[in-house]
């Protein structure tokens, strides 16, 4: 189970990342469950390196 307190770290640590690199993301928050989303509107909406990077990067931070 995520936490209120975890979801909200977790956001945090992500946006630091994506504002380091310069990237947006989108966030979404459900019940139990945080979706991020990335695009590169100058690549024309498709996933680029740098997309898949971040991923990664999320993935660690969510998984701790």
């Amino acid at each position: 189970m995520i936490t209120e307190v975890a979801k909200v770290t977790e956001v945090t640590e992500v946006t630091e990342v994506t504002k380091e690199v310069e990237q947006h993301r989108d966030v979404e928050r459900h019940w139990q469950e945080l979706c991020f989303s990335m695009t590169t509107y100058t690549a024309g909406g498709v996933a680029t390196k740098l997309d898949l990077k971040l991923a990664d990067i999320i993935d660690a931070i969510v998984k701790g």
